[in-house]
């Protein structure tokens, strides 16, 4: 791996577990009704979006397993049409999809060792 593919693992991570933190102990209606956590999550995975635009082709073509588009196409959504972003989803994307690509990448960090 190159060490540039790895500062950017780094910095997801980082960003997922502000996601994690931000949203710790909330139900989703509680979540739907706290805006300021809403917005900083939607902000950091966004931030997450940009950094896989970063990634080497060969990174993300080696772990397939990983939705990489879907996550730069996340990103993009929420830079350029905010207003359709649903709440609802993005707290599915916290509470499924942001604890495991956390894992899966701290496996490929430790798998490229």
């Amino acid at each position: 791996m190159k060490h540039k593919d790895l500062v950017i693992f780094e910095k997801i991570i980082k960003y997922a577990n502000k996601v994690i933190d931000y949203s710790y102990n909330f139900s989703l209606e509680n979540f739907q009704n706290d805006m300021k956590t809403v917005e900083a999550c939607i902000f950091n995975i966004s931030l997450i979006g940009e950094e896989v635009g970063n990634l080497d082709k060969d990174i993300i073509n080696k772990y397939t397993h990983i939705k990489w588009k879907a996550i730069k196409d996340l990103r993009n959504k929420i830079v350029h049409d905010y207003d359709s972003v649903i709440v609802d989803s993005i707290w599915e994307i916290i509470t499924d999809d942001i604890p495991q690509l956390i894992i899966d990448l701290h496996m490929i960090i430790e798998n490229e060792k």
